[in-house]
């Protein structure tokens, strides 16, 4: 028994047949159904009939658009679009080797099937019963090789200022560049759609892109950034202006540039309001929001004149200063990486938000810096979340790194302190790679070993060397002893050991 066919009416993208071998047919027509005897003569609408309830039998006449030919199911199917819906029919005969976005005369008409599994269920779907050929699509490398090319970066603020003549407006085929996907209704009557404006832009090798205005009735008109695979299928698209002249309270404008497209929404209303999204550009051809970070830190890249493959995104750090319109950013540049090392040169920097640069900044070396992971790993970067008076009217902030031995019976874990101050336009290290907590073991992973932990603490007094205050610093020592007692049970020993010194600042950094 054959399986329930159901009629779709969500549009679907479907693979686009092409045969270099394959011999076109204009026509097909298949053997006369014999309509079931007992079926009732009238039957449920229809997609492919504007006419209410239809006979059983009676053959109907329709203009469709050509999908593709489904052999995957117990009943091969001719699947078609007629305006926002897709229409299954029964044809169970060989591909009739038409091309998606064929123009086709079909007759057909509904008769009764029992679904596999079920043969006492009568259900009644749509057959094919002859196609024509009227009109071919026109190739999408056609259509696209004919728009014009622009260079970016590009300034989209399309409107209807641009059309101050009728012939400004042209005529694009929209079936070449899919529009039905991108407008649900675009062959619904009453929107009144037409594609009026266009031109394709380099974005990558890996897929096609265009840029196309289409005119939504006599008030809106709307401009899209889409991406095509090879193949002319659409992978992604985004509104990229927009414009109406009902009440022309809203617009909307962008910037294209090589990987991103800046979106500027307008609202010209008594309040006033006005809003900017970034939108990434993936390789993929994906187009996805960028995060207020995401930008920050792509901006705060670009201005180190740094390239974002060199860049080890995974301990990139940030933090908003408190009370101020500045955030701190850590910037790790990859110097040399291999699956199991790697070293990296030290970007810090101040970035105003307001205006968005670059205040002040630090830079070290891979050869100084300790950063560096290769058995005992570099694990994290964290920018601290206190600040530290150092001197009067003078905060730093904290950067910390730690790091992370692999080994199971020698366990290591190093967490660094390094303070930073502003000073003119450049970022002062005072305090470089302190050893702030410290925590090793060598034990033979059941139960015997020693294990140290050193922790620290900074008190800043108000005794000053070299205009910055000093620092007492107090480290507790725990050292344990675990061992196995006379019974088999695990015991430890501990002794805690503290030690307090100062840190002076000599002129360059604390020591």
């Amino acid at each position: 028994m054959r399986k329930k066919i159901i009629t779709y009416l969500v549009v679907s993208v479907f693979t686009l047949f092409i045969s270099c071998k394959k011999q076109e047919q204009d026509t097909i027509e298949v053997e006369e159904i014999e309509t079931s005897q007992n079926s009732p003569t009238k039957f449920k609408n229809s997609a492919l009939s504007n006419a209410g309830k239809i006979e059983i039998g009676v053959i109907y006449t329709d203009t469709v658009q050509y999908v593709e030919f489904n052999d995957n199911y117990d009943d091969f199917l001719v699947i078609v679009n007629k305006g926002k819906d897709t229409i299954a029919l029964i044809y169970n005969y060989n591909d009739p080797k038409f091309i998606k976005g064929d123009q086709l005369e079909i007759k057909w008409k509904i008769d009764s099937l029992r679904p596999a599994g079920d043969p006492t269920h009568l259900d009644y779907v749509e057959y094919l019963v002859t196609a024509k050929r009227i009109g071919e699509r026109s190739s999408f490398m056609h259509e696209f090789n004919n728009l014009p090319l622009k260079k970016m970066p590009i300034t989209e603020n399309t409107s209807f200022d641009s059309f101050i003549e009728a012939e400004d407006m042209k005529n694009i085929n929209p079936e070449p560049f899919n529009l039905s996907f991108v407008y649900k209704n675009w062959y619904v009557k009453g929107y009144n759609f037409k594609a009026i404006s266009g031109y394709r832009i380099n974005l990558s090798k890996e897929f096609y892109s265009v840029v196309l205005t289409v005119k939504k009735g006599d008030h809106e008109m709307e401009t899209n950034l889409i991406n095509y695979d090879l193949k002319g299928n659409i992978i992604d698209f985004k509104l990229i202006a927009y414009d109406e002249i009902a009440e022309g309270f809203f617009r909307s404008t962008s910037l294209l540039e090589k990987n991103k497209v800046t979106i500027k929404n307008i609202e010209f209303t008594d309040e006033g309001h006005e809003s900017t999204d970034v939108f990434k550009i993936n390789v993929d051809g994906k187009i996805r929001i960028q995060t207020i970070d995401e930008v920050l830190i792509n901006d705060v890249i670009s201005q180190l004149g740094l390239k974002k493959q060199n860049i080890k995104q995974s301990l990139i750090a940030q933090k908003l200063i408190n009370n101020s319109n500045e955030t701190i950013i850590v910037i790790p540049e990859i110097v040399e990486e291999t699956q199991e090392y790697f070293s990296l040169n030290t970007h810090i920097v101040i970035y105003n938000n307001e205006l968005q640069k670059i205040t002040h900044k630090y830079f070290e070396s891979h050869k100084t810096n300790d950063w560096v992971s290769d058995a005992i790993r570099l694990d994290g970067i964290t920018i601290e979340k206190m600040n530290y008076r150092v001197k009067e009217n003078t905060h730093a902030f904290g950067i910390s790194v730690d790091y992370f031995g692999s080994s199971r019976v020698n366990p290591y874990h190093k967490h660094l302190l390094s303070l930073f101050v502003k000073e003119n336009e450049k970022l002062i290290n005072i305090l470089h790679n302190y050893i702030f907590e410290e925590n090793l073991a060598e034990w033979n992973g059941a139960c015997e070993g020693e294990f140290q932990d050193k922790k620290t603490k900074f008190i800043f007094t108000t005794d000053i060397t070299n205009e910055y205050y000093d620092i007492i610093v107090k480290k507790t020592i725990t050292k344990t002893t675990n061992f196995e007692t006379e019974i088999g049970d695990c015991d430890y020993n501990e002794e805690i050991k503290r030690e307090t010194s100062v840190l002076k600042f000599d002129g360059n950094e604390y020591k």
